[in-house]
């Protein structure tokens, strides 16, 4: 703001203040004028603003970090369980490997709780009649 533009009198009426705000101004002043409390309160919430910033800026920073660093050991994770996977595939639970490691068919074999990537041929009918009688 060009000093053109700047109000030139701020003027703080006191009778619309509540009464424990009055009392706090005047304790807080100690001597000094209202002019100079209000510059040393300005000055503190200018510097509070700053050190949001920072502190925005370092958390960017960590979270960003924090990201990298997990995402790193979730790739450290799957690359175990694809070596363990391929040693030895019975020791593991099928959901778990399946959604990290390569499928490893073979057209005569399947294992217990391996998901099936060729098309299956349905056997029988849907519409099959069915008798409830018991």
């Amino acid at each position: 703001m060009s000093k053109d533009k700047q109000v030139k009198n701020f003027s703080v009426r006191t009778g619309t203040m509540p009464e424990d705000m009055y009392n706090h101004v005047l304790n807080r002043i100690e001597g000094r004028t209202f002019k100079e409390y209000a510059y040393e309160l300005f000055e503190k919430d200018m510097e509070q603003s700053k050190t949001f910033e920072k502190l925005d800026e370092i958390k960017t920073e960590l979270k960003a970090e924090v990201k990298q660093e997990m995402n790193r050991h979730l790739d450290d994770i799957k690359d175990l369980i694809r070596m363990l996977v391929t040693q030895n595939r019975s020791y593991i639970n099928p959901s778990i490997y399946n959604s990290v490691a390569p499928p490893l068919y073979d057209d005569e074999e399947s294992l217990e709780g391996q998901l099936v990537a060729k098309e299956v041929v349905p056997i029988g009918e849907i519409e099959e009649e069915t008798d409830y009688d018991f």
